[in-house]
């Protein structure tokens, strides 16, 4: 039966990967997001993350089920953007980064070689 499961849960996976390929980097992390938003609750209870939120002391005025959502939308990003990995380290996706303390990284870098 787990065999069945793993199989099914692959294929869904592969299916989701391969429609992230079609659509392009930024409507893939956008339907990821949505995904993960929709499916995630499944997964994870928001209440686990409420209960973490609240071991960090973070202030009681803030939206825990926003946050939540949140959460599994990041998730859901992050599994879209898996398949585009190599396309950042390629430097074809550029657009999409920003990095604040650049300048940090570089002397850092320079530091270490010298």
């Amino acid at each position: 039966m787990k065999k069945i499961n793993h199989l099914i849960q692959f294929i869904f996976i592969a299916i989701l990967f391969f429609i992230f390929k079609i659509i392009g980097y930024k409507a893939a992390s956008n339907l990821g997001s949505l995904i993960g938003k929709l499916i995630g609750p499944i997964f994870r209870s928001k209440l686990s993350i409420k209960k973490n939120l609240e071991k960090a002391n973070i202030n009681k005025n803030f939206n825990y089920n926003k946050i939540a959502s949140n959460v599994f939308g990041n998730y859901g990003r992050i599994c879209a953007e898996y398949i585009y990995l190599k396309n950042f380290r390629n430097d074809k996706l550029r657009k999409y980064m920003l990095i604040e303390g650049k300048e940090y990284l570089e002397n850092i870098r320079k530091n270490k070689n010298q």
